[in-house]
């Protein structure tokens, strides 16, 4: 059981996680380092899994620029290090975070703009949840069983990319409840869904949870940045539209 009513309710409650460890701890103080010089403020958290996984160099480095860092297994003791160590580590930690608004990024994914503009989306405001596309269906096609494990039929639903992805936690609780059931069966569920991401989806969709998803999307060849949003579709505050689409726009 979790209290709901244990999370802060103000908006400085805000922040930006991170799940990275071992080799994923310098792409991960590139994005925080990016996340800085684009003027972000907002607290942001890296979480790993094991004392380990954190190298003599990273904790002063990103300690430098305001990074907290929070090993899950304090948090998931019965679970094992490898699953931890893979995408269940990501539900683990936004659950277990004490903050409420909590934008989740990839290590590997580069900010070249400030990001925290999102939180104050009519669409964010309206929803309590923004998710972006991916580029292709890979999983969640028709005739797979995972349809019937579900309890649901397929319906042509643009998957999620969750690199990034940003909601509020007291409003979607029940939602990510359900995505941290399923990332904690792993071994079951990424047989029918392609790691975390299919999980957000398939628990918002199972519960009917609000959110919104962003414009669609393509991959492009670079170092600094794994998408590209073309802005087919557009936010309906003009402003953000811009912002949106020149999010990852070099």
């Amino acid at each position: 059981h979790r209290d709901l009513h244990s999370f802060p309710t103000r908006r400085s409650s805000d922040l930006f996680i991170l799940c990275a460890g071992g080799p994923y701890l310098e792409s991960a103080y590139v994005v925080v380092r990016l996340l800085r010089h684009y003027g972000a403020t907002l607290p942001i958290e890296i979480w790993h899994a094991g004392e380990d996984e954190i190298p003599p160099w990273a904790r002063p480095a990103l300690i430098e620029h305001g990074v907290t860092l929070h090993d899950v297994m304090d948090y998931c003791e019965n679970r094992p290090l490898k699953q931890m160590r893979g995408f269940p580590i990501k539900t683990a930690a936004i659950l277990n975070t004490r903050l409420r608004e909590v934008m989740f990024i990839d290590a590997d994914c580069f900010p070249v703009r400030n990001l925290e503009f999102l939180f104050e989306t009519q669409e964010y405001k309206e929803n309590r949840a923004i998710f972006f596309p991916d580029y292709q269906r890979h999983l969640l096609l028709p005739d797979k069983p995972v349809w019937q494990h579900v309890g649901m039929p397929y319906n042509g639903d643009t998957e999620f990319e969750t690199g990034l992805l940003l909601f509020d936690k007291v409003s979607c609780w029940k939602a990510l409840n359900l995505a941290e059931w399923m990332n904690l069966g792993s071994e079951f569920w990424y047989q029918h869904a392609m790691g975390d991401k299919d999980t957000f989806y398939l628990a918002w969709r199972k519960l009917n949870q609000s959110y919104f998803l962003a414009p669609n999307c393509s991959r492009i060849p670079t170092v600094l940045s794994r998408h590209y949003w073309l802005g087919k579709k557009h936010l309906r505050s003009e402003e953000h539209t811009s912002e949106l689409q020149s999010l990852t726009n070099l």
